[in-house]
């Protein structure tokens, strides 16, 4: 399966994972987290019933039923919920997955602190090397490094989330189409937590 690459446009779809995504979400480390605020969605859009039901195979559910913006909650937890949302999405996960964090940076950037950087960010190039610090004020997930090659930047993430084909993709599409711009992205992969993304806009 390793090494992979994976070369994507606002028209590619992704198809089935080659790995189980049940397999992935056991992969997910305990100590990996994402703040709340990237949990409201997901949960109006999986609706309270079906909240309900997936409250007891959480490993952290929210006090009170309700996410805080920028508390700090398991990584996993959120791949659950997604998971559920995404199998009823009508296509295949892992493109459902890349649509859903194609809205994760309009999402940062309503709030206060993200503002803030995205408002510093004016242009693709300098949100795509802001990515690293957006990373690390958002969850902990491993490690993420930016590099401007001229014509593109390349974001290398190494001991990440088994969902770097999916989510990750997704937000870096996000983070450039926030700027006006579209992405056009070759990931080269070392394994499901390792790889290279030399992302272009255009």
């Amino acid at each position: 399966m390793f090494p992979a690459r994976l070369v994507v446009d606002p028209d590619s779809v992704l198809g089935p994972s080659e790995r189980p995504l049940e397999e992935r979400l056991a992969q997910t480390p305990p100590d990996h987290v994402l703040k709340g605020l990237f949990f409201t969605d997901v949960l109006a859009e999986l609706g309270p019933d079906a909240v309900q039901r997936l409250l007891p195979t959480l490993d952290a559910p929210p006090r009170l039923g309700r996410y805080l913006p920028f508390s700090d909650y398991p990584q996993r937890d959120h791949a659950r919920l997604v998971l559920a949302l995404v199998r009823r999405s009508g296509t295949f996960p892992r493109e459902a997955i890349r649509r859903l964090h194609q809205r994760n940076a309009r999402r940062f950037a309503e709030s206060g602190a993200g503002r803030v950087l995205m408002h510093l960010a004016v242009d693709a190039r300098r949100v795509l090397l802001a990515m690293p610090r957006v990373h690390a004020m958002t969850g902990k997930s491993g490690h993420c490094e930016a590099r401007d090659l001229g014509g593109s930047v390349r974001l290398s993430y190494r001991d990440w989330s088994p969902w770097l084909d999916c989510s990750t993709l997704g937000n870096l599409e996000g983070a450039v189409a926030f700027m006006g711009r579209k992405a056009h992205i070759e990931a080269d992969f070392t394994s499901l937590t390792d790889a290279d993304f030399d992302v272009r806009w255009y």
